[in-house]
């Protein structure tokens, strides 16, 4: 049901192009790539680029149903008896609570997707399908992760970009989805400081959004300087700190249980994305490869001072080295 779905929405090009999540081919590092290469093409103009990140409030739980089934009908021409089922698997749901045993009155849900199924999450970016419309600047999003960017070398092009901000609100607003705007954040790529200085942006509310050297984009560390030593210093710290953790906790240093810990809960984190953020700089590589070189050291028959060196305790372990596994990544 969900992929003939999603095919039927692609066939009639009705899911926003701008959307990576939950389809096909498309993941976060699809994502963060093509916002990274677009910022960057912009950024070689020596001009700023300026990148707004709203946040949804309970974005899966506020989908008004009526609207939802109105765009499924108009735009994806889903109606007939599959029209029908959809209505009837959104509406007429209940929810209580328990507390301390005590069970609360059931109560009628009246908006949101069931999160948890297949559909729900398909049902959701249809949903927000049509929020670029009428928006000159750039729209990205993963799910509810949404983020509005462009070129400001002028007052005109800040003033166009601040025009397209109130067009996603006033279609929040249209379509009865809420912004979280205590959680809206500005980056901006590029100096020419003056104009920083006669630009800002609003939420719906009137607050000004802050802006930030560093923030988290869909578990990468971002930054104004389109650098990663942020990102990877904070990324080195946490492996750091899982594998003095699973040292503590775990009394075995048998290879085939410390390899399946490091592998599960180090490498993979080690990894989340590299092709993004993959350094060229020795000092950088060296500072990740350590956390992967300090490990072996641990494991049972590869300590003391008449240990194998890295490259031979790697040969013993059948493992490639940090570095070597990214270059994979690069090709793939």
């Amino acid at each position: 049901m969900r992929k003939s779905l999603v095919q039927h929405l692609e066939e009639k090009e009705l899911l926003n192009e701008g959307q990576h999540g939950f389809r096909s081919n498309r993941s976060t590092l699809t994502q963060l790539l093509e916002y990274y290469e677009t910022i960057m093409e912009m950024s070689e103009a020596h001009t700023i680029v300026d990148a707004i990140y709203l946040d949804y409030a309970k974005a899966f739980d506020k989908v008004p149903h009526a609207i939802l089934m109105r765009k499924l009908k108009e735009k994806a021409k889903i109606g007939g008896k599959i029209g029908i089922w959809i209505n009837e698997f959104l509406t007429n749901r209940t929810q209580f609570v328990v507390v301390n045993g005590e069970k609360s009155e059931s109560s009628t849900v009246e908006s949101g997707v069931p999160q948890g199924t297949v559909l729900g999450p398909i049902l959701f970016i249809i949903m927000i399908s049509d929020i670029d419309e009428n928006i000159t600047n750039n729209l990205s999003m993963y799910a509810d992760d949404t983020r509005l960017y462009g070129k400001v070398r002028s007052l005109e092009e800040a003033n166009k970009l601040r025009e397209d901000l109130d067009q996603v609100y006033n279609w929040a607003e249209k379509n009865g989805m809420q912004f979280n705007t205590e959680k809206f954040e500005l980056m901006r790529y590029g100096k020419m400081e003056p104009l920083k200085e006669q630009t800002s942006y609003r939420t719906p509310s009137g607050g000004l959004i802050q802006e930030k050297d560093n923030l988290r984009d869909l578990g990468i560390i971002m930054s104004n300087s389109l650098r990663f030593d942020e990102h990877i210093e904070r990324m080195v710290a946490k492996a750091n700190q899982m594998t003095g953790w699973i040292l503590r906790s775990f009394r075995t240093r048998q290879p085939e249980a410390m390899m399946l810990l490091f592998k599960q809960l180090v490498r993979s984190s080690l990894e989340y994305c590299c092709p993004l953020w993959s350094p060229n700089e020795e000092d950088l590589k060296q500072k990740i490869e350590k956390v992967q070189r300090n490990f072996t050291r641990k494991i049972s028959g590869l300590t003391g001072d008449n240990r194998p060196n890295y490259w031979e305790r790697l040969k013993i372990l059948n493992l490639y080295s940090l570095e070597r596994r990214r270059e994979r990544y690069l090709i793939l």
